[in-house]
């Protein structure tokens, strides 16, 4: 199989939380935005991109970044609060989840949500926090 069929049946899977350890960031951006692109209106989801130096983006329109949003803690609230659906894809945050509040958003978000509402996907380094967030549930509300 493809890496974008790959790609697009674990995004179809509904999981909430997906990582991704690449050396090709570049490359997992694209086939997002391709498959973002290719959806039918009725499975539709915007792309997003988050890093610490650019804030969200949205990356299946040519938007401007959403400075403001750049702050770790700033840009998990921002997907909570999401009512769409949607893909975020958060650059480089495994250094960030040494604060605690960062780690309860992150949960909130994977637990929180209806079922395929929004997927998250962030690099390897966030691995321990997702296998926590699986084994605990909603226990630690």
């Amino acid at each position: 199989m493809s890496d974008r069929r790959d790609l697009e049946l674990v995004l179809e899977s509904g999981t909430p939380v997906i990582v991704i350890e690449t050396t090709d960031e570049t490359r997992v951006l694209e086939l997002l935005r391709e498959i973002a692109v290719s959806r039918s209106a009725s499975s539709y989801r915007p792309l997003f991109r988050w890093s610490i130096t650019d804030g969200i983006q949205r990356l299946d329109l040519e938007l401007e970044a959403q400075r403001h949003n750049a702050d770790p803690e700033e840009a998990l609230r921002h997907i909570r609060a999401t009512g769409k659906p949607g893909v975020f894809a958060l650059l480089d945050f495994h250094p960030f989840l040494k604060e605690p509040v960062h780690i309860r958003l992150l949960k909130d978000i994977a637990t929180n949500r209806p079922l395929g509402d929004t997927t998250t996907l962030a690099d390897a380094g966030v691995v321990d926090v997702i296998q926590s967030a699986a084994k605990s549930g909603k226990d630690d509300d």
